[in-house]
């Protein structure tokens, strides 16, 4: 991997990271919840960081090794869980 797909990866991070920042800002974690646009936008950040940290070269993350890499990548995987389930229920509720 080049240097410059690295520092791309990181820019995804630290870009989804002040988005998220950005869409909960001025919320409470009730408001939060009820606002559904903003927390499927955190969610699918949340994602987008997951992807990134997955395409980080290991050697980069051994330099870190107080980062939780694994569970951080592994997010992704429950939040697509998480929407299956909302799908499932709305559809049952219907």
């Amino acid at each position: 991997m080049s240097e410059r797909e690295c520092h791309l990866y990181l820019a995804d991070i630290l870009d989804a990271g002040h988005a998220i920042q950005a869409y909960v800002a001025t919320l409470d974690f009730e408001s939060f919840q009820e606002d559904r646009m903003r927390y499927t936008a955190t969610i699918r950040e949340f994602e987008e960081i997951g992807e990134a940290v997955g395409k980080l070269p290991e050697e980069l993350k051994a330099q870190y090794p107080e980062v939780p890499w694994r569970e951080i990548k592994d997010f992704r995987k429950l939040t697509k869980i998480r929407r299956l389930f909302d799908h499932l229920f709305d559809r049952i509720e219907s």
